[in-house]
């Protein structure tokens, strides 16, 4: 089992589109301090990627639309050339991808009152 390994799982109302350039952009992971190397494109879907450098693994983001919305999928497993605990992986890695995905989440509900559609996107639907 890796060292590290996370799975995470944010629902973000906003478009799957403009999620997609956030979270499937290699610049932005890379300020974590993860080397990626694309291996699986799934266009709006999310993508796949090997991890090299520091850490060695794999990472992924799966965006699935649901209720008007999307679901952020970030799995990460990945070990660390310099044999980090697990702990410390977390604070070094973890912590800041969930950050950052909170972040992204609070930009689109801040002026948004609960059960109301961001705009452009009418009315949520209701949950079965």
């Amino acid at each position: 089992m890796p060292a590290l390994d996370v799975i995470d799982e944010t629902f973000v109302l906003a478009p799957v589109a403009e999620l997609r350039d956030i979270f499937c952009d290699e610049r932005a992971w890379k300020s974590f301090g993860m080397d990626l190397h694309p291996y699986d494109d799934r266009g709006v879907s999310g993508k796949r990627w090997t991890l090299s450098g520091q850490l060695t693994g794999t990472a992924e983001v799966w965006l699935e639309p649901s209720h008007g919305g999307v679901i952020v999928h970030v799995y990460l497993q990945a070990d660390s050339r310099s044999r980090r605990s697990e702990s410390r992986m977390r604070r070094l890695y973890a912590i800041p991808v969930k950050r950052w995905i909170l972040e992204v989440k609070s930009g689109y509900d801040i002026e948004r009152p609960a059960g109301v559609a961001p705009a452009g996107h009418g009315k949520i639907p209701e949950q079965s």
